[in-house]
């Protein structure tokens, strides 16, 4: 008689699994190469993942402005429906020349509520949540965990004209597409440091031309204030992206002085933080 045998495991081979493959595991792909970065490797469970939540921030904007619009079209219907009633009660209970007054027609009231040019721009501007905002104001967390290190706000600051928070190139870029003010800080861990600018335009369109000529770098904020002189005269990890009317750009490296382009942790460190950049200002729609 033969010895039963208990249940097997299959994942071993002969079950129609591969073999396990070293270093993964628990739903996790290999590590990929490219940007935006695969979630790092892996996200510690106390870790945010900064680019899920701005997801999630960025679909949550468009469901509030899909309701506004609904809500806007639904109560112009009522307006419109009430004053077509309004109207026919007046011309069974007017004369003619009433009815036909300029200051009681629907297109005159409309035309009387709507703001002039100038006020329509007053407002916009007073509204404009990047009109006054400095770099402390859009950089609010002191201290971000990326990749498993943490990052501390050494120093935030604010530039205008544009230029003057830029190098190799990017200053005419910038200028030439109407950016109108650089909100700027810096993070350091202990193995490396982040300069991360948010660049303010006119508009969405200006942005994006930017964004499609962008060459050299926002200018690394190192020797002074607690933070190394990273990215000096090296090559370093540089990262670009626009959101509406905002070109967000990182330049990150080694606290060594060491070149960042090739550093996988400097790289890593620049995406980490341009995807809390991101979840910032998806924040302010």
């Amino acid at each position: 008689m033969s010895t039963p045998q208990g249940p097997q495991d299959p994942q071993q081979p002969g079950y129609g699994y591969p073999p396990a493959q070293p270093g993964y595991g628990y739903g996790y792909p290999p590590p990929q190469e490219g940007y935006p970065p695969q979630p790092y490797l892996p996200i510690p469970p106390e870790e945010p993942d900064w680019l899920a939540l701005a997801a999630q921030q960025e679909a949550a904007a468009k469901r509030r402005k899909r309701l506004v619009i609904i809500g806007s079209v639904l109560g112009g219907a009522a307006l419109l429906a009430g004053a077509v009633f309004v109207a026919a009660n007046v011309a069974q209970d007017k004369d003619s020349d009433t009815v036909a007054s300029p200051s009681t027609s629907p297109s005159s009231a409309t035309s009387s509520a709507a703001p002039s040019p100038s006020a329509t721009g007053g407002a916009t501007s007073s509204a404009d949540p990047a009109a006054t905002m400095r770099g402390s104001d859009l950089f609010a967390a002191a201290t971000l965990p990326v990749n498993g290190e943490k990052f501390v706000r050494k120093s935030t600051s604010h530039e205008t004209p544009c230029w003057k928070a830029t190098e190799n190139g990017l200053g005419a870029v910038v200028d030439k597409n109407h950016c109108t003010q650089v909100m700027l800080a810096t993070y350091t861990s202990g193995s490396d440091s982040v300069t991360v600018g948010v660049m303010v335009f006119p508009s969405a369109a200006d942005a994006k031309a930017a964004e499609a000529a962008f060459k050299g770098r926002i200018t690394a904020v190192g020797g002074k204030s607690g933070v190394p002189d990273f990215c000096g005269k090296v090559s370093c990890a540089v990262t670009h992206a626009v959101h509406d009317r905002f070109l967000y750009s990182t330049t990150a490296g080694p606290n060594s002085g060491s070149a960042g382009d090739g550093d996988s942790g400097a790289i890593a460190a620049g995406q980490g933080i341009a995807a809390y950049s991101l979840s910032r200002l998806i924040a302010m729609d």
